[in-house]
């Protein structure tokens, strides 16, 4: 019998088909691992091997699917062929999304500094705008406090000044009395002379 002939060439990502036999015998099945195949890769090792490229971003399962691994290599080989591959995939997209979680650990920082910087500012109008009251209730008092010790001095100066009139009205009022004792005792005193003679 002549042996099987070679497993035909594989599509992108699929497996080869079996060729035909020669006489008398049965052709062997390639399943060759992405592009061009003519080995078999045990199935233990495959359905592995999909596993971990299944655990990938959907980039680098395409550019895993694209990657052939030596039609000779064992199972063990194949997966650390396939590890070697996805390794540096998957560190640059553990890489990526660190620097994304970086970036939004910056936004988030950012954002609460913003409102910080915001709740400080508002504090510090509130404290300037409670002084201002303050002190516009402070002038009022004052100014309240001045009106009524102006009207106190006005309302005394008055009442001095009431005093000071009657006092005055008095003198003339006694002036004019003595004035007129002074005229009645000269016109008795004429009279009084005048009976005399």
């Amino acid at each position: 019998m002549h042996a099987g002939g070679r497993g035909g060439r594989g599509g992108r990502g699929g497996r080869g088909g079996g060729g035909s036999g020669g006489s008398g015998g049965s052709g062997g099945s390639g399943t060759g691992f992405g592009g061009r195949g003519s080995g078999r890769l045990p199935d233990q090792a495959q359905q592995e091997a999909d596993q971990l490229r299944n655990l990938l971003p959907d980039p680098v399962q395409a550019l895993a699917a694209r990657m052939q691994p030596s039609p000779s290599v064992t199972g063990t080989s194949a997966r650390a062929q396939l590890e070697a591959v996805m390794r540096p995939q998957r560190e640059a997209a553990e890489r990526a999304q660190a620097a994304e979680r970086g970036l939004e650990a910056n936004r988030v920082l950012d954002a609460g500094r913003a409102d910080a910087r915001d709740a400080e500012l508002r504090a510090a109008r509130e404290a300037q705008a409670k002084l201002q009251r303050a002190e516009a209730a402070r002038l009022a008092e004052r100014a309240r406090a001045n009106q009524a010790a102006a009207d106190h001095s006005a309302a005394l100066s008055e009442a001095n000044a009431a005093r000071a009139e009657a006092e005055q009205a008095k003198q003339r009022a006694a002036e004019q009395e003595l004035a007129f004792a002074r005229d009645a005792q000269a016109t008795e005193s004429r009279g009084q002379h005048e009976s005399d003679r």
